[in-house]
């Protein structure tokens, strides 16, 4: 498994999510062995179309993608009340 040896024990059960909440996953919380289920935000491909043919102007400085931040790291929010041991 991906996350590791006793992730599963641990609460991440990747097989139980649905698949009517795409983006849940389950990720290590780096530097300890807490497993954490977190929800990625989700565009479908008509939101993108929508956004691109919407004439956006860009405001934020051109060294920085709209929406993610200068440190390029995903914008990733737990789940409240999905905290695993």
């Amino acid at each position: 498994m991906v996350l590791g040896d006793g992730a599963r024990e641990a609460g991440a059960k990747a097989d139980e999510i649905s698949e009517l909440t795409p983006g849940v996953a389950y990720v290590r919380v780096e530097g300890t062995r807490q497993i954490a289920r977190v929800r990625a935000s989700y565009l479908t491909d008509h939101d993108i179309t929508d956004l691109t043919t919407a004439g956006l102007t860009r405001t934020s400085p051109p060294d920085t993608a709209v929406g993610i931040p200068a440190n390029g790291a995903p914008d990733l929010h737990l789940i409240e009340g999905s905290e695993t041991a």
